[in-house]
């Protein structure tokens, strides 16, 4: 929450609410795996903030991280420019060098601060057909951080669930997850939206199992006409020869 929308939950942070929420984390964390990565999204306004909050908090190499939303109109008017980025920012805890950085390129120029993804144009809806988070990020989003800064198999934690786009990108880069949410509107319509995500991740399984079977089934019988035909022409090669001319 940065007080971007007319929400009852999104309220501006205040520097000291920010750096509850980081020592909170932090706490947890000793008591578990004490070398992670945390990103925060943010107004570019609060850019400063985030930084000051980590840095009393003695978090590592904090980089700031755009999202290019491919696709994005926003504002209308022609004399001005289409605002079609949103920032993070990325902090290790304790050592980036303990942190379990991975699929980075070797060339620095594959490895930029900024990923370019369409934004979001089907939101979740709710049981009254409302958006149940205006800020819903896409599901590709989470899943970068995971490839690049969760080991295989390793947790997420994901403060603010809202519609579900961090929590199943998260999913999707192969990390277990735990999400908070409390906002009661966006926690209620939580198990409705992962109940038809999840449906739909199924159907697709079932979809592409299927297109499996009918591929390997069509590629089997082309082997074997063409099994047969290979058969039946050497079977006419071995055949003697018959004359029907007059002797």
């Amino acid at each position: 929450p940065w007080g971007m929308m007319d929400a009852a939950w999104d309220v501006q942070m205040t520097l000291e609410e920010l750096v509850g929420i980081i020592r909170q984390v932090g706490v947890c964390q000793d008591h578990l795996d004490n070398n992670f990565t945390f990103v925060i999204w943010h107004q570019s306004t609060d850019t400063k903030m985030v930084h000051d909050a980590f840095k009393s908090e003695n978090y590592k190499n904090i980089t700031d991280f755009y999202w290019h939303k491919e696709g994005h109109k926003g504002n209308q008017i022609q004399r001005v420019l289409t605002p079609a980025i949103e920032c993070a920012t990325i902090a290790h805890y304790k050592s980036l060098n303990d942190c379990a950085v991975r699929n980075m390129p070797p060339d620095p120029r594959q490895r930029h601060n900024l990923i370019t993804l369409p934004h979001i144009t089907s939101f979740a809806l709710d049981a009254n057909q409302k958006k149940i988070n205006a800020a819903e990020k896409p599901r590709p989003l989470a899943q970068f951080f995971v490839d690049h800064y969760c080991p295989l198999g390793g947790n997420v934690l994901v403060i603010g669930a809202g519609a579900g786009g961090d929590v199943f990108g998260a999913l999707d880069g192969g990390a277990n997850v735990v999400a908070v949410e409390r906002d009661p509107v966006q926690f209620n319509a939580f198990p409705a939206t992962a109940a038809l995500k999840m449906q739909a991740e199924y159907d697709k399984m079932n979809a592409d199992r299927r297109a499996a079977v009918e591929e390997d089934e069509t590629s089997e019988s082309t082997s074997q006409a063409s099994a047969s035909a290979a058969t039946a022409q050497q079977r006419s090669l071995q055949q003697p020869a018959v004359s029907t001319g007059a002797p």
